[in-house]
């Protein structure tokens, strides 16, 4: 059975909503690959080194360990509410 003029222009808007979905997934995908090549190890070996030099190194590790303690206390009590 042909289709009539709003029945092909729905499965057009459709397929085109569709093909735009694809090219946003497919860009996405792109960008995560360029994201995974790069070598980010002599960035962060620098961020660290200046974090240094400024003295907020030392505040942020104590800070990350604070934060990772807490984290784990939490999950915890959460375990202990349950049994």
């Amino acid at each position: 059975s042909a289709l009539t003029d709003d029945e092909r222009n729905d499965k057009t808007s459709h397929l085109s909503i569709l093909i735009h979905e694809e090219e946003r997934k497919r860009e996405s995908y792109r960008i995560e690959n360029l994201r995974r090549r790069h070598n980010w190890l002599p960035f962060i070996v620098e961020m660290l080194k200046a974090y240094a030099t400024q003295g907020l190194l030392v505040p942020a590790v104590d800070k990350a360990v604070v934060a990772k303690e807490a984290e784990k206390k939490r999950e915890t009590d959460k375990k202990r509410k349950r049994i």
